[in-house]
């Protein structure tokens, strides 16, 4: 594959997890120019169970068509067919599992609609990468510096190699460097967040797991306890067995900072579940596992998945914790979003720096759309990690109020959402905020209004009368209004004569030192809530008292982005150009 000009609409990916994957399959499908970087010598060959929801099944059809049949060519569910719709059942992880209690044998959760469909990480990663062309895959590439610039991005790796993109989307995992670059402005937000809990994990034979378990390896379990459970699926077809056995601590428990796993003694392993009162089949579990202990961490909050050219999906952008099932799936619907609207910015004819406003609003459309749907599976995910451990602030130690609350209200949004819908709805909120942007003139224009007439306040910018500062960060932006102008030569005639109107403005590259003069501001900048913060800070602190300040922002409420005003934050409201009447 040739290098990529700065002229050519080229996305990097980093990352060969399945977001990653999932993204680069979706931008080879619509023919839009990619390369995926790698930090390992070849893709990944390890991993352990997985599984996918009705909602990621149907996402993988509009990925890719041949994806979904390979993967349920190698997936199994439970065993026996009136078990088929079964998420999980739920037990106790004590002795006897909760067999007296009323509510066993009727413990399990799910959906008519749905079917389980668990698989082997590996081979499922052995399947997307087989619809991805080597030639765009380099590895042994470890992401080191990114450099944003007004015409692209400029990747460094620790070989000494760059590299250059359009559009970078980090994929990297809970430890992604690309995150630190997105959540600048959020520091504490960077870093995944222990969640209190670890797990030691293993996949072994189906044999060696019936001989243990008998007929309980029939079915996907939920095991319950005070500070310990367990979750079991099959996987392989049936010919293997997933199992993950879990235990709480405190928050400030992981002592090992930037690492996500910890290797111990096999005694200090076995200490873990040494506790007389659970089932003695979980400690013969546990001796076939690997004395290492896997953190649960998680994203818990996260300000944005974008900042300008660099955008953040999977495990980068709202790693979960496994309990519900659904981080991969996450992964999938963030690789269908995103491709879509880096769909629509390819189209676009404008290239380098001119392709900037439609890269802002595309990637503004993925994370209005993505992040709040990512972010509230996140939060359930972390709901049932405190049911696991009878830590849940109303369900207590109640398996009679746990179970109902594993079913209720968790799985119809996730399973059965249409994604077409939200790919429709983020190509729907990418083209509005371009034809906002169209109507006032510039991409992200900041106009600054100062009135020079008695009739100002009844008449609109340079076409009523008003003298108009104006400023934009974008380069080429006085050209781009400059068109704009003529392009409205036959509306603005209507209104006196066209040369003199026209002139009635000033554009400037720093607005700061003009503020003073205004006696109107009018903010249209990006719908970014970071910089959204700032720029109206910066506007109230040299602005004088009492000028008024109107933003254009549609979705962020003004309660987001005063809360940094040192002056007078009652005097920001929201006010489009195109609506407004001065």
């Amino acid at each position: 594959m040739a290098k990529p000009s700065r002229n050519e609409f080229h996305v990097a990916i980093v990352g060969a997890g399945i977001g990653g994957l999932a993204l680069a399959m979706a931008l080879h499908k619509k023919g839009i120019s990619f390369t995926l970087y790698e930090d390992a010598k070849e893709y990944s060959v390890v991993g352990a169970g997985i599984g996918f929801a009705p909602n990621g099944m149907r996402t993988m059809d509009l990925i890719e068509p041949g994806f979904r049949p390979l993967y349920e060519a190698i997936c199994v569910g439970n065993k026996g067919e009136d078990a088929q719709d079964i998420f999980f059942e739920g037990m106790l992880l004590e002795e006897g599992l909760g067999r007296d209690m009323p509510w066993y044998g009727h413990s399990g959760w799910g959906h008519p609609d749905y079917v389980r469909k668990s698989a082997h990480r590996k081979t499922l990663l052995d399947i997307m990468t087989s619809f991805i062309p080597i030639e765009n895959v380099k590895f042994n590439k470890r992401l080191t510096n990114i450099e944003q610039r007004p015409d692209g991005v400029t990747l460094s790796f620790l070989d000494g190699t760059t590299a250059e993109c359009s559009v970078l989307a980090g994929a990297d995992g809970i430890k992604s460097t690309v995150r630190a670059n997105v959540l600048q402005h959020y520091p504490s937000q960077v870093a995944p967040v222990y969640a209190g809990a670890y797990c030691y994990r293993a996949v072994i034979p189906m044999s060696e797991a019936y001989e243990i378990l008998g007929d309980l390896t029939d079915v996907a379990k939920i095991y319950f306890g005070h500070g310990r459970g367990a979750v079991t699926y099959r996987i392989t077809g049936g010919d293997e067995f997933n199992y993950l056995l879990c235990v709480d601590e405190s928050l400030d428990g992981w002592k090992l900072e930037g690492a996500v796993t910890e290797a111990i003694s096999h005694e200090a392993m076995m200490s873990d579940f040494e506790d007389p009162r659970l089932d003695d089949r979980f400690r013969q579990l546990l001796a076939k596992a690997k004395p290492v202990k896997w953190g649960f961490f998680h994203h818990i909050h996260t300000a944005s998945y974008y900042r300008d050219r660099v955008v953040l999906i999977g495990n980068s952008a709202h790693a979960s914790l496994p309990f519900q099932a659904a981080g991969a799936a996450q992964g999938l619907e963030d690789a269908l979003v995103l491709s879509s609207i880096l769909a629509e910015v390819a189209k676009m004819p404008e290239r380098g720096t001119d392709l900037a406003r439609y890269i802002q609003a595309g990637l503004s459309a993925y994370d209005s759309v993505r992040r709040p749907r990512a972010q509230k599976q996140l939060e359930q995910a972390a709901e049932v990690r405190r049911m696991i451990f009878f830590q849940h602030e109303e369900a207590g130690v109640d398996m009679d109020n746990i179970l109902p609350r594993l079913q209720q209200g968790r799985f119809d949004w996730l399973w059965f959402h249409d994604m077409n819908d939200d790919v429709q709805e983020a190509v729907k909120r990418m083209q509005k905020q371009l034809s906002h942007q169209s109507s006032n003139g510039l991409g992200d224009l900041r106009l600054f209004w100062r009135t020079t007439s008695e009739d100002a306040y009844q008449k609109r910018a340079t076409s009523r009368g008003l003298k108009a500062i104006i400023s934009d960060p974008v380069e080429g932006a006085e050209n781009v209004l400059k068109a704009y102008f003529e392009q409205s030569r036959s509306y603005l005639e209507g209104f006196g004569d066209y040369d003199k109107l026209v002139s009635n403005y000033e554009f400037v590259h720093d607005i700061v030192p003009r503020l003073p003069e205004a006696d109107f501001i009018q903010e249209n900048g990006p719908e970014r809530l970071e910089l959204k913060r700032g720029l109206i800070a910066t506007l109230d602190k040299h602005a004088r008292p009492g000028v008024v300040i109107a933003s254009s922002s549609s979705g962020l409420p003004s309660s987001e982005f005063i809360q940094q005003c040192e002056q007078d934050s009652t005097r920001v409201l929201i006010g489009h150009p195109s609506t407004l009447r001065i």
